[in-house]
């Protein structure tokens, strides 16, 4: 089949649909997406709330306790403490229902998010970390999120063994005593850096690997005792640091010409910060991945199209925080293969509109069906989801339980209140909290004004550290190190020095100077 040119119903921009994509739509057996790729992501982004916690009551039979939970309490869905949820103290399926074909899809759907109960956060295997979100295997973490073996570990996103670290976002392990360290791997006690793989001991890197003692650094490899990508001996490496303010350190690096793109053993790929892949193209934070096209922030995945936050799986269309195989147009589905339209599912295969189950197979919202009843039924679906026009759509923004400045949406696509209203989108405002008199270690934020509080291991942390007291909250921390990242998305501009052309995350509007790989190469040799 030929390239075809489509037009994004949802921003009316034009987008291309090349012969490959058709025969991976063909594959999975799944129509052409009529969203472009960037509405695409901001659909998604939509669902998932990531580093958002709000207090609400825990709504299992018997309980009325507070919880920590990533559902506010305005959302219309029904929350239980994540252990209780675990149990077998209550039956999923018993919220199960026929399907009416005079309704549409998501209408019926949506009542089901309503009526199945979400765990109030989804941690596994983790002990003392009641402020946290989707962790595996963690322990005493605190506002850690979306991360896996951490121990000690605190106001950090999407890290894995990672320990005695604060404020990192990115970050693959095993890493230690780390601090504001950004897309990097196998570091130790290194602060202020990114793209920086096993380096020791170093401050201000930037695209560095296998370097230690080292300062405000571009490009380095195999370095030790570097300032300004100069050697000085160690003695004159630790007397010149001392004089060296943060800001000479972040001009001098930001001063130094970028790549590009950070490939690590990337084949035939374009994109962003991809490791040990081949065939990715428009990807951004991928490990280990091959065939894919629009995926972020994934890891051993394979054939996949528009998916965010998934691995260990294959066959995955439009989705994301996936781990299975064929997994299409849903949400947080792990371990499991054969899904479409279904959220917060575990260790089940055959379901087609299914929300919370575990352990099941062939069912639809909810309901058993024989192997026969069930792909007869979930075929007759398809087809009145063909006529209504939702077939091959995510879900919908409405049927979200978050509002969109709650979401990754606003992170990566951040909008104004009032702009979010012209687009139908929900908005909640945040409510402030206010402090009266000299409350022990609580201070105002000096970028939003919102107050924030240390806790005493994070103190502790930082005077081990030998870090200054943080002046901005959490949140405008986490602001800051995303707007250091560029975003998913490419642009065709020309290399700063050569003038050949490339495509490339940084915007022809950046301040940064990009160069090819060749020059680049040459630049930091």
């Amino acid at each position: 089949m030929d390239s075809q040119t489509k037009n994004c119903q949802n921003c009316k921009k034009d987008f291309v649909i090349e012969p490959d994509d058709f025969a991976f739509y063909e594959k999975m057996k799944v129509p052409a997406p009529t969203f472009c790729p960037e509405c695409r992501i901001g659909r998604r982004f939509m669902w998932r709330n990531e580093h958002n916690l709000f207090r609400r009551k825990c709504q299992a039979p018997g309980h009325s306790e507070e919880l920590i939970s990533i559902f506010p309490p305005q959302a219309n869905v029904v929350v239980y403490d994540q252990d209780y949820w675990w149990s077998d103290n209550w039956d999923v399926m018993s919220y199960g229902k026929d399907f009416n074909f005079s309704v549409p899809f998501f209408e019926q759907f949506a009542q089901l998010i309503q009526a199945v109960p979400f765990p109030h956060v989804a941690n596994t295997n983790s002990s003392n970390c009641n402020y946290c979100h989707s962790l595996l295997s963690c322990k005493n973490c605190y506002m850690t999120f979306v991360s896996d073996y951490d121990e000690n570990v605190l106001y950090t996103s999407q890290s894995n063994d990672l320990k005695d670290s604060a404020d990192c976002f990115w970050v693959g392990g095993p890493c230690e005593k780390c601090y504001e360290l950004i897309d990097s791997q196998k570091c130790y006690n290194v602060r202020f850096s990114r793209f920086a793989i096993e380096c020791r001991e170093s401050s201000y890197l930037y695209d560095c690997r296998d370097c230690s003692n080292c300062f405000a650094c571009v490009g380095l490899r195999s370095k030790k005792f570097h300032i300004f990508n100069k050697p000085y001996t160690k003695k004159e490496y630790f007397e010149k640091i001392q004089s060296i303010s943060q800001d000479e350190a972040i001009k001098f690096v930001n001063s130094k010409p970028r790549q590009l793109h950070t490939f690590k053993n990337a084949v035939d790929c374009f994109g962003e910060n991809i490791n040990n892949s081949k065939n990715c193209k428009n990807c951004f934070g991928i490990n280990d991945g091959e065939n894919l096209k629009w995926v972020q922030e994934s890891l051993k995945i394979k054939d996949a199209y528009d998916c965010f936050g998934s691995g260990y799986g294959e066959l995955i269309n439009d989705s994301m925080s996936i781990l299975g195989t064929n997994i299409s147009y849903s949400k947080r589905v792990w371990y499991s293969n054969d899904v479409q339209y279904s959220y917060y599912c575990y260790n089940s295969s055959d379901l087609f509109g299914c929300v919370g189950l575990r352990k099941k197979k062939h069912c639809i919202f909810n309901k058993q069906y024989s192997k026969e009843e069930y792909f007869a039924l979930r075929d007759k679906i398809i087809e009145h989801m063909k006529k209504t026009g939702e077939y091959g759509q995510f879900f919908p923004a409405e049927l979200s339980p978050f509002a969109y400045n709650e979401t990754l949406a606003q992170d990566y696509f951040p909008l104004s209140p009032e702009t979010a209203a012209q687009k139908g989108f929900l908005w909640r405002e945040k409510t402030k909290v206010e402090y009266a008199g000299d409350e022990k270690n609580v201070f105002k934020c000096q970028q939003c004004g919102n107050y924030f509080k240390i806790i005493d291991r994070e103190q502790d942390f930082y005077n081990e550290m030998g870090l200054p007291q943080p002046v901005n909250c959490f949140m405008c921390r986490h602001s800051k190190r995303l707007s250091m990242r560029t975003p998913f998305k490419l642009w065709n501009r020309q290399c700063a020095k050569c003038a050949k052309e490339i495509k490339t995350s940084y915007a022809p509007d950046r301040p940064e100077i990009v160069y090819c790989e060749a020059c680049y190469q040459t630049e930091i040799s």
